[in-house]
């Protein structure tokens, strides 16, 4: 029987380079330098574009150890998209792109032709057939779930590759293990071995494929230990070849070669299985897994497996709505390239903006689920790094109009863009029109890079979890290893604490209608029971920017009114209609904001207008100076009434500067979320609230108008007394 062992390495663009170096430390060096010693051991290896790019630069000997195995016959390289995207969530042209840059890179560097790839988080959806046939692909790795959801029978996914086609363009699909993939490197490698003698005494020709994570080899908490520190990888490489009389170690295209697909499949779209809980919205998803817990207790799990669906990868554009936003503004990229190339432009400009839209195409910021993902600010703030690169980059050669309408959030064509020299803004009138992007040109920043807080299915878990000094966590067997997915965790009261859920996305320029009585410290936690309004991110009606039938522009400022209510705490409801106009300056890093409330029914209202802000100001890196007094980091301060406001960046050298036409308190909370990581829980910093708290008095029929102008300085100095 044929087995094919593969690993994958990845690194997300935008991760730090110690946190890589220590990865490379603890996993994809000594993996290379142990299986290296055991000759007789093949595998395949995929390493994605980013991590190869991080090799070149700060370790090129491990690049070159792998070229000798290439050339020894001992590794076979698989392919993918160079930047490691989701194939099913970019246009059809960067895919097959970023399949071919791949190809060329890995020829070109490793000596190796890739014939077969690897799915990034193993997404399938049943389009991308054609996709890979038209890039030149033979052969596509997919997990054993695709196939057993598609109602294939457990014993032909050891049969070998199965055969699939988008419209008559046709690739070989090879099942990965789940059992294998639980089994290494977690349990003794005898008990491999024992699972491909069950199999070969069943079927002597059978096939069985593990390729998964490099990082679970040495990164993954409690493995290095385990994996190198006991000798489980010597143990597990000389276990497989000892047994070469029956067990052939092969690579996946030998496989392909011997065992040609006779039979077809059309897989639905998914992934691996814990996939299709990570991606399932709430409350679904903490439903989803107490019923497989359910199944697996009362021994019907390998009855139900077949039948039970969860989520795919797209609905985390459904879940995390700053996913989507992402997604759509990289889209947003493609199509003004692809424009830009229609015209004519400079094909090195263009190839260059080209790969910052790739590189903002890495899953890795876009999703969530045992890895921080999404909710790692320093990934998000890559992704909007190269698109906001890029866009420079192909505005030199196509320079769009002040305004224009655009689809992010909203509707399609119904959001709005306003650019200068310095800023981009982008509102969304189905959002209330908040502020949704707000990219400063200069630090290629997007201040707007906030992630609302959630409940996840696994906040019950930290619910129920020990504290920090009490028994009863971190799981581990006796003499073997734990998956990342396993481990119970300990954690802080400040975890614990750090539950809240968020009414509306953490955009800027909503409107808040607090009650009088509202207190400082309480509208972080409880934001929605100190707001009386239902204004914030609530669809509002689009007034400008306006456009001639030509479509020429005639008012590039962005304008709304919203006829909403404010209900005091006693029930009471107030008819109330705000206007909010956006001025973008002509130049520079600027823009005005204007809010006019009109009392629109027969009785006073007083409460409190409070417009709130939320930007990526950096945990602990961001200062308000006072004074003379030196600057103190931001984390939660009231300010007294005050018609000026400047917040220090000092990552960016860049100060951030409000004008106020109204005297106003500014409260400040910096915002963190219980976040899942491999290890644990951690609180992870997703942006500063500040709201401008004015008071409200209006008779019937009346009307207040609130002033805002606000700027970003650059170039200021980077010490807190500055």
């Amino acid at each position: 029987m044929k087995l094919v062992i593969g690993i994958h390495n990845h690194q997300p663009v935008g991760n730090f380079d110690h946190v890589i170096e220590d990865i490379y430390r603890s996993s994809y060096l000594p993996f290379l330098e142990r299986v290296e010693r055991h000759e007789g051991f093949r595998f395949c290896l995929h390493v994605t574009g980013p991590l190869l790019e991080w090799l070149q630069r700060h370790h090129p000997e491990w690049l070159e150890r792998a070229a000798f195995l290439v050339r020894a016959g001992r590794v076979e390289v698989l392919g993918g998209g160079f930047y490691e995207p989701i194939l099913a969530a970019i246009p059809e042209r960067d895919r097959v792109g970023q399949l071919r840059m791949m190809c060329d890179w890995v020829r070109q560097h490793l000596g190796a032709d890739c014939r077969g790839v690897w799915m990034a988080e193993r997404v399938w959806e049943p389009h991308l057939a054609g996709s890979l046939a038209r890039a030149g692909v033979e052969f596509a790795l997919l997990d054993d779930y695709h196939f057993v959801q598609a109602g294939v029978p457990a014993e032909r996914l050891t049969h070998g590759p199965l055969l699939t086609d988008d419209l008559g363009d046709e690739v070989a699909l090879l099942p990965i293990s789940e059992q294998l993939r639980y089994l290494i490197p977690f349990r003794d490698p005898a008990e491999t071995v024992a699972a491909c003698r069950a199999l070969h005494e069943r079927d002597p020709e059978g096939v069985l494929v593990m390729v998964d994570d490099g990082e679970k080899f040495g990164a993954w908490p409690g493995t290095h230990d385990l994996v190198y520190g006991r000798g489980w990888l010597d143990r597990f490489c000389s276990a497989l070849v000892a047994e070469s009389d029956w067990l052939e170690l092969a690579h996946p295209s030998e496989v392909l070669r011997a065992r040609p697909p006779r039979e077809r499949v059309y897989l639905p779209p998914g992934s691996y299985f814990e996939m299709s809980e990570w991606s399932l919205p709430m409350p679904a998803a903490e439903t989803f897994a107490d019923a497989v817990h359910r199944y697996r207790d009362q021994g019907r799990w390998d009855e139900m497996r077949p039948f039970f669906r969860g989520g795919f990868w797209r609905q985390f554009f459904q879940k995390y709505e700053e996913s989507l936003l992402m997604q759509r503004r990289s889209l947003l990229l493609h199509e003004e390239i692809a424009a830009a190339e229609a015209t004519g432009a400079d094909e090195l400009r263009v190839d260059e903006a080209r790969d910052h839209l790739w590189r903002a195409q890495c899953n890795c910021a876009y999703w969530h689920g045992v890895f921080g993902g999404l909710y790692l600010p320093h990934l998000r703030h890559a992704i909007y790094r190269h698109l906001i690169l890029g866009t420079e980059i192909i505005q030199t050669v196509a320079p769009p109009p002040r305004a224009q309408m655009v689809t992010l959030v909203g509707r399609a064509g119904t959001d709005v863009r306003l650019g200068n020299d310095a800023l981009e803004l982008y509102l969304s009138p189905d959002r209330g029109g908040a502020l949704v992007g707000l990219e400063d040109r200069r630090e290629d920043w997007n201040l707007q890079n906030t992630l609302r807080r959630r409940r996840e299915a696994y906040h019950t878990k930290i619910e129920r979890a020990p504290l920090v000094g009490q028994g009863g966590g971190d799981a581990a067997g006796e003499g073997q290893g734990v998956s990342i997915h396993d481990l119970v965790t300990r954690v802080t009261p400040e975890i614990k604490r750090a539950l809240a859920v968020d009414p509306q996305p953490r955009y800027s320029l909503l409107e808040r209608f607090l009650h009088l009585d509202a207190g400082f410290p309480d509208v972080l936690p409880d934001m929605g029971g100190q707001d009386g309004g239902d204004f914030a991110a609530a669809p509002a009606a689009m007034t400008s920017p306006r456009f001639g039938q030509t479509g020429s522009l005639e008012d590039d400022r962005f304008q709304t009114r919203r006829d909403g209510r404010y209900r005091d705490r006693d029930g009471r409801s107030y008819p109330l209609q705000v206007e909010k106009t956006v001025a973008l300056h002509r130049n520079g890093a600027a823009f005005d904001i204007a809010w006019t409330v009109r009392n629109t029914g027969r009785e006073p209202v007083r409460c409190r207008f409070a417009p709130e802000w939320n930007l990526a100001l950096y945990d602990g890196g961001a200062y308000a100076p006072e004074g003379g007094e030196p600057a103190v980091p931001l984390d939660s301060v009231r300010l007294d009434r005050r018609r000026e406001l400047a917040v220090l960046v000092p990552l960016h050298r860049a100060a951030l500067r409000w004008e106020l036409g109204n005297e106003a308190e500014v409260w400040i909370h910096a915002v963190r979320t219980a976040t899942q990581a491999e290890d644990g829980f951690r609180l992870t910093y997703q942006g500063h609230l500040l709201l401008f708290v004015w008071d409200l008095d209006l008779e019937p029929g009346v009307t207040q108008t609130f002033r805002q102008s606000f700027a970003v300085e650059h170039g200021v100095a980077t010490t807190r007394e500055a």
